[in-house]
């Protein structure tokens, strides 16, 4: 199969990775998380290319954290997203508690108890996020600022089953790159650009 340099940039990157940290079986069902950004959506198109190969079966989650006024909207896009690779999509939408320690714990803890509940409810073997290497490098940078230990030091590991990260050596701007050739384009969540954020803070 031909790709344009820039996807077959990122799917040998990917290659690469899953050598390297084996994260699937043939045979497992996957679950793709796919907020309808970016890298979420160049995660699930390139796991759409390599999952012949891989023997991998794909389905979708798309977690709603009703947080913003257009979150049904982006729960739409993606289940049209999802419609047009012909996989299924589940919409999980959450409550969001304000028990954490920032309102970013809140919504990471809401996000992953669904991903959980979706890995019950399917039987899935692996759910895969779109975690860059970006991610990796902000969330390190993220623990030295807030004084971290050597355990911290470890930032974003590659795999951590049931949980996957294909991307995590593939850097934003290669996501970017990717995502012009997507049959869709991604959708732009507004809150990226708070700066108030500290990832976003530390990204921009």
């Amino acid at each position: 199969m031909r790709w344009e340099k820039e996807r077959f940039t990122v799917i040998s990157r990917v290659r690469e990775t899953l050598r390297r940290w084996p994260m699937f079986s043939p045979g497992d069902l996957v679950v793709a998380a796919v907020s309808g950004g970016a890298d979420s959506l160049v995660l699930l198109d390139v796991l759409v290319q390599l999952a012949g190969e891989l023997g991998i079966e794909l389905r979708v989650l798309h977690v709603d954290h009703g947080v913003r006024p257009e979150s049904g909207e982006d729960a739409a896009w993606v289940e049209e997203a999802s419609a047009r690779y012909g996989l299924p999509c589940s919409v999980r939408k959450v409550t969001v508690s304000g028990g954490g320690a920032s309102p970013e714990e809140a919504l990471r803890d809401a996000r992953y108890a669904a991903f959980e509940s979706e890995l019950e409810a399917t039987g899935a073997a692996r759910l895969a996020t779109g975690h860059s290497a970006d991610d990796r490098v902000e969330t390190l940078l993220l623990r030295l600022l807030a004084g971290t230990g050597p355990r911290g030091m470890g930032s974003i590991p590659p795999s951590r089953p049931p949980f996957v990260r294909p991307l995590i050596r593939v850097w934003r701007s290669e996501i970017e790159a990717y995502s012009l050739f997507l049959p869709m384009a991604p959708r732009v969540d507004p809150t990226n650009l708070n700066t108030s954020i500290p990832r976003n803070r530390v990204r921009h």
